[in-house]
């Protein structure tokens, strides 16, 4: 977790020119709700709060997605083919006058559909197509222009949004087109307490781009013998008492002194008793004055790392210095060992971390201080990969990309060379045709029983493959001659509709298609491929 903390402090620096203590906040996001594409709404998120303190810098997120689901249906005498292009963008006025645009990556589908099978489009079969797509676009950007920025109010984001659908082709179809769009904008603000820590110089304030001083507590008591002074430690005015404001320069009548609340109070004669229990009390006449003589030994607590205790005529027993165990070595935990009486030094490596765990382990050497760890070695004896290191994760071992853009190809990395293998009958152009048909009924009669013409015998087939043809059936692109595929469950003595098909297959059988039609037996085909009896 303290590196993601290190990382983002990092990033905010290296975005707005921060310093460590740089804070942040975001207010609830602007969402712009699921909407057809072309519409524009207005919508708001709170400004920066200039209580918080200046604000350094500003990052708007945005967020959108968009569908289309598409259906055309065929409305061509003819098969026929389409390309729809589809796209959307949303744009959004930013306080700095200039747009905030999302484009939406463009989409192309292409297709063929047969002619028009139905008199109402329906949607479905042959003669229609359908498809749906959504697409999702992230970006953010920084502001450095802060006035507009800072409260007290909103901000408001007026988003434009516009759907495409670009229809190539025939004009005979008809279409359904249903788009929706949304975004999200979220807004953070980046800023600088103006709190500078110190109650003595008054509360600070913002108005949001620079800081203003406070004012200091007024700490006059009105007393002449105090030394008036704030104390930070304390938050508070505080008062010490110089009895030396009040001394008349007399020995024998006391010592004048201050108090705090009245001010200067007469002395009283010296008592020589001093107090203070490490010392030898005299009174000195001569020099009009108690006398007091230190014995440091009435002072010793006999603990050697808090130093050697001294007696103080004035102020008694005073604390030792304990002794310097500093060994100017960074990595080390320096201490006072009372058992051994003497400084002691502990190595701790964690003191060396430099946070990159490429450059291996670092360790503490009580006498050198931290030494270098070793590298990770992120060589994974794979050609087809890229070997890195990441400060945090470690080795990273990525793969080669070998994408031609082929899609008739199968790409592969070997022995650390790209192959790409050509993906047999891929990209051929080959289509079959198999329109509707009539055959006439020739039948006989043999014993009491109707014999009909039986079409499927090889010596007939050449006629059903003519009246194909003749119908506008067959092969076109690459592939140039076709085979009839005729039902295996039809009854040459019935009348009635059936299904066959076209084959087609180019030379080298790489290519193939295949299409299905409708087959009618009728005693009289004169009225068209679906006979008189209108099985059609």
């Amino acid at each position: 977790m303290r590196d993601k903390l290190m990382l983002l402090v990092v990033l905010v620096g290296l975005i707005f020119g921060l310093s460590a203590s740089a804070l942040e906040y975001s207010p609830d996001c602007a969402e712009f709700s699921n909407k057809t594409t072309d519409w524009n709404r207005t919508l708001s998120v709170d400004k920066f709060d200039p209580s918080l303190g200046v604000l350094k810098g500003v990052k708007v997120s945005a967020d959108a997605c968009a569908s289309q689901l598409f259906m055309l249906d065929s409305e061509d005498s003819e098969p026929q083919c389409w390309t729809v292009v589809t796209n959307a963008w949303l744009s959004a006025a930013m306080p700095d006058g200039k747009d905030f645009v999302l484009s939406l990556p463009e989409k192309t589908n292409q297709f063929c559909l047969s002619a028009d099978l139905d008199e109402e489009p329906d949607f479905k079969g042959d003669d229609s197509f359908s498809f749906f797509i959504k697409e999702c676009v992230k970006d953010e950007r920084t502001y450095n222009d802060l006035e507009n920025w800072i409260g007290p109010g909103k901000v408001e984001f007026r988003v434009i949004a516009k759907g495409i659908t670009d229809v190539a082709g025939s004009s005979s179809f008809d279409q359904r087109v249903r788009t929706f769009a949304n975004e999200t904008i979220c807004v953070t603000y980046y800023y600088e307490s103006c709190d500078d820590g110190l109650w003595c110089n008054g509360i600070e304030t913002s108005n949001g781009l620079i800081c203003l001083p406070g004012t200091p507590p007024d700490c006059s008591d009105g007393i002449e013998c105090t030394i008036d002074f704030c104390n930070e430690e304390t938050d508070r005015c505080e008062h010490r008492a110089d009895d030396s404001k009040c001394d008349d320069g007399l020995w024998c009548n006391g010592a004048e002194t201050c108090d705090p609340a009245k001010g200067c109070q007469p002395g009283t004669p010296p008592d020589c008793n001093d107090g203070i229990e490490c010392t030898i009390d005299f009174c000195n006449e001569e020099t009009d004055r108690c006398e007091h003589r230190p014995d440091d030994s009435k002072c010793d607590d006999g603990i050697f790392c808090n130093g050697a205790e001294t007696c103080d005529p004035v102020e008694g027993c005073l604390l030792g210095t304990p002794p310097d165990c500093n060994d100017d070595i960074d990595c080390t935990i320096d201490f006072c060992n009372e058992e051994t009486d003497k400084c002691e030094h502990s190595p701790d490596d964690g003191f060396c971390d430099d946070y990159d765990v490429c450059n291996g382990i670092e360790v503490c050497d009580p006498a050198s201080g931290c030494l270098p760890g070793t590298p990770l070695d992120c060589d994974d004896k794979d050609p087809c990969t890229i070997d890195s290191c990441d400060p945090i994760e470690g080795c990273i071992h990525t793969a080669i990309d070998c994408d031609d853009g082929d899609p008739c190809t199968i790409d592969e990395c070997i022995d650390g060379i790209c192959v790409h293998t050509q993906i047999p009958g891929c990209g051929c152009d080959c289509s079959a045709y198999a329109p509707d048909i009539c055959l006439p009924m020739v039948c006989i009669e043999r014993g009491g029983v109707l014999v009909c013409k039986d079409y499927s015998l090889p010596q007939y087939l050449p006629q059903v493959k003519n009246k194909v043809m003749s119908a506008g059936g067959g092969c076109t692109g690459d592939c140039k001659s076709f085979n009839l595929v005729l039902p295996s469950s039809i009854n040459w003595n019935t009348p009635g509709p059936y299904e066959y098909s076209v084959v087609c297959e180019d030379a080298s059988k790489t290519c193939s298609s295949t299409d299905t039609g409708r087959l009618v037996l009728d005693y009289n085909c004169g009225c068209g491929a679906c006979g008189c009896s209108g099985f059609c």
